[in-house]
């Protein structure tokens, strides 16, 4: 699995709950722990997701994407 596809397959996991935890991304995923954490921990330094306590939830930069595709192909 390329690291284009992990990271896929953890945003991914947003499509179905609001938030989750480091524990539920990688139980999710099937991708170890340690990996999942350190994207998990970049995606947040790229405003992609947002981390409140010890969950983490859709950030600023991936909903203005979101947003601007449905306005674009006017779903």
């Amino acid at each position: 699995m390329s690291t284009l596809d992990r990271l896929s397959a953890v945003v991914d996991c947003f499509r179905d709950a609001p938030r989750l935890t480091l524990g539920e991304v990688a139980r999710r995923t099937g991708i170890p722990r340690s990996s999942v954490h350190r994207m998990l921990l970049k995606l947040v330094r790229m405003d992609w997701l947002r981390r409140e306590g010890l969950e983490y939830e859709i950030g600023v930069k991936l909903g203005d994407l979101g947003a601007l595709s449905l306005y674009r192909h006017r779903v």
